[in-house]
C-alpha cells in the first residue's frame, strides 16, 4: 500500500492566482532547505519529488487539471514539502478538495513550513473541507 495524499480542482484558477499560488511553493520549497528535493515550475504546473532513495512519487498539481489526482509519498522526507503545498492550494483555490491516509498530526511537519511562510496556523476542518476558507 502507501501513505498517499489526494486532491481535485473543481475549476481551472487564473493565471494570475496560479502565479501566486506557485510563488508562495517556491518559499515553502526554499524554507525546507535541509530536504534535497527535485522541481519544477511552469505557468501550468508545479512538479516537486524527492531525490535519490528519498524520491517516491512525483506530486504534480497542473492548473488545467480537473481530475482527483494523488501522490503516494510513503512518508518520505518531501512528504513534509507536499502537505505544506496542499495545504496552501486548499487556502489558495476556492474550490481545492483535498484528503489523505495521513491524520492532521502526520501533516504537523507541512503544518510548520506553511506557517513560516505565510504567518498563518492551517486549520485542520478548514484544510479538510469542514470549514470553508
Amino acid at each position: 500500500m502507501g501513505y498517499s495524499h489526494y486532491f481535485q480542482q473543481a475549476s481551472i484558477p487564473s493565471q494570475a492566482l496560479f502565479n501566486n499560488f506557485t510563488s508562495h511553493a517556491l518559499e515553502i520549497i526554499e524554507m525546507a532547505w535541509d530536504i534535497e528535493l527535485d522541481v519544477s515550475i511552469s505557468p501550468d504546473f508545479l512538479d516537486i519529488n524527492g531525490v535519490g532513495a528519498e524520491s517516491h512519487e512525483n506530486f504534480i498539481i497542473n492548473r488545467e487539471d480537473l481530475s482527483w489526482n494523488f501522490c503516494k509519498t510513503n512518508f518520505k522526507p518531501y512528504d513534509a514539502v507536499v502537505t505544506a503545498v496542499l495545504i496552501l492550494a486548499r487556502y489558495t483555490f476556492p474550490d481545492f478538495h483535498l484528503s489523505s491516509d495521513g491524520a492532521w498530526k502526520e501533516w504537523e511537519n507541512g503544518q510548520d513550513l506553511f506557517s513560516r511562510v505565510m504567518f498563518l496556523e492551517p486549520a485542520e476542518a478548514t484544510v479538510f473541507g469542514m470549514a470553508t476558507v
